[in-house]
């Protein structure tokens, strides 16, 4: 058995939790934040069976997409006090992340 764990960004999480549903896998979501731009995400936790896990990440890449826009450079953490007020950057956002992680032990109770 593995738990797949997914951020993704809030738009592609209903149709994504949905669909994982739909193909019989189970899934939990749980609202999250981080990343350069600390918008809201959400992480979802769906455990199947390792012969199931490809399927997952098959809806995952199907559902989610990268994005670009264009950030403030102040947004960016890792400036610190520079005044960088008026310049702006194209960043990447969206998409998937995803841990395949292995599992002991499951149990429901």
């Amino acid at each position: 058995m593995k738990l797949v764990v997914m951020v993704v960004e809030s738009s592609d999480a209903v149709e994504l939790t949905d669909e994982l549903v739909r193909a019989g896998h189970p899934v939990t979501k749980l609202g999250s934040s981080g990343g350069f731009l600390r918008r809201h995400s959400n992480t979802l936790f769906c455990g199947v069976e390792d012969d199931q896990v490809e399927d997952v990440i098959r809806i995952a890449k199907k559902l989610t997409r990268a994005r670009e826009e264009f950030a403030p450079i102040r947004m960016l953490p890792f400036l610190g006090d520079l005044d960088l007020s008026n310049e702006q950057t194209t960043v990447r956002r969206g998409g998937a992340v995803i841990w395949v992680v292995p599992v002991d032990r499951f149990e429901r109770l």
